[in-house]
């Protein structure tokens, strides 16, 4: 089924100029622009074979079609979603006391992952007993209106987790 978007949603924009909890496509995967502790500006990928990775965002990087005010996004669950325990930490929806966040695993890291929470605001977010969180690992990424937050334009991607 091909879903169609309203084109003032999108525009070509610099990664490194987006604010924190900006989405944006490149190379054909949806990231979600990421700001952590220490000065660190990055992108947490959602899709692809690097979901999951937190990459650094240079300056340097090419423009990229990313959503635009007055456009944002959302996740979605299914309804009769159910969370586990057991779910692949990385670019699974966590349920947490301050609303849903997103893990990614820093990519400059080889051998022991380190692993980065955001809330979907982009900001990074301590996550206490993370080992005891509930993951969903199957969830969408929906296109919506600031004014109308959670009524989906359309979904973007779906992110699904599972058997990774």
């Amino acid at each position: 089924m091909n879903m169609k978007f309203p084109a003032q949603a999108f525009g070509q924009l610099h990664p490194s100029e987006m604010p924190a909890g900006s989405l944006f496509k490149t190379r054909d995967c949806w990231s979600l622009r990421v700001s952590g502790g220490s000065g660190f500006e990055g992108a947490l990928i959602l899709e692809g074979e690097r979901a999951g990775w937190v990459v650094e965002v240079r300056a340097s990087m090419a423009p990229a079609l990313g959503i635009i005010a007055p456009f944002s996004w959302f996740p979605m669950v299914l309804r009769d979603a159910k969370p586990a325990l057991d779910a692949d930490r990385t670019v699974t929806l966590t349920l947490s006391e301050s609303g849903p966040i997103l893990m990614g695993a820093d990519a400059r890291r080889d051998w022991d992952r380190d692993y980065i929470s955001f809330g979907i605001d982009g900001r990074s977010v301590e996550l206490q007993d993370e080992h005891r969180a509930l993951r969903f690992a199957q969830w969408t990424v929906e296109l919506c209106h600031k004014s109308r937050p959670y009524s989906s334009l359309g979904t973007l991607c779906e992110v699904d987790r599972r058997g990774t």
